[in-house]
């Protein structure tokens, strides 16, 4: 091999099949747990690392019900079906507001966004290390739900 082709190997073609498979994986399974790609200086590795995060992004605006749904929607060519029947799923819905969270935007002004987030973080993990799915979350306001893996006893 010349040295032309082993660097267009490493920096071109490899770092491309990696986000192909990134890509065809959230495909097939949306809610797969994103790892983190190594801090890079190369342009594929900030694209890499974009995909990871609209994926993970994708992740939590769909929640977990939408991304089964989107997963299933999807054909092995891409091509979403949107006809196909939706099943129905029992789960525990939680819904929480941070108090006075007006007076917090107020008094944070510009550094709200890294108050929410913390926020957003902390509910997200205890909700996932619960075995529950954190579903939306607008502004104060958390929607999570844990899916009850058994349908309850018909009376």
């Amino acid at each position: 091999r010349g040295v032309g082709e082993r660097d267009a190997n490493r920096l071109v073609i490899r770092p491309l099949a990696k986000m192909a498979r990134l890509v065809q994986n959230l495909s097939h399974n949306p809610l797969e747990k994103l790892e983190q790609a190594e801090g890079g200086e190369l342009e594929t590795d900030f694209v890499e690392r974009a995909l990871q995060k609209f994926g993970q992004m994708l992740q939590i605006a769909f929640g977990e019900a939408g991304s089964e749904i989107i997963g299933k929607s999807l054909g092995a060519d891409g091509d979403l079906n949107p006809m196909m029947a939706g099943r129905k799923m029992t789960a525990v819905f939680g819904f929480s507001i941070v108090r006075n969270f007006a007076d917090c935007t107020e008094c944070l002004q510009e550094d709200v966004m890294v108050f929410v987030n913390t926020i957003a973080a902390i509910v997200h993990r205890a909700v996932k290390d619960t075995g529950g799915a954190p579903n939306k979350n607008i502004g104060e306001a958390f929607l999570m739900a844990w899916r009850i893996t058994e349908p309850p006893p018909t009376p």
